[in-house]
């Protein structure tokens, strides 16, 4: 069995976030793209449509009144020390 040791971690940051379909259609699926850091390869992961949106607003630098739900997972995660 090969583990993350073994094979080491690419670097990659996200592209973007795209949507594939019709609009608001329930058979569309959305996707973040991420390109590697040092390289030419690309995944795309597969999102729902709520997280697809709160990712591209964040991206765009949109701001809310309020902290939306992966912000506070993300303070959590921090104030944790992770």
């Amino acid at each position: 069995m090969t583990t993350t040791t073994d094979v080491g971690f690419i670097e990659m940051r996200i592209a973007k976030v795209v949507a594939f379909g019709p609009p608001l259609a329930k058979d569309g699926f959305h996707a973040v793209i991420l390109d590697e850091v040092s390289g030419d390869r690309h995944l795309a992961i597969e999102i729902g449509m709520n997280e697809a949106f709160w990712l591209g607003a964040r991206l765009q630098g949109m701001q809310f009144g309020r902290p939306m739900t992966y912000q506070l997972a993300a303070a959590l995660v921090e104030g944790l020390g992770g």
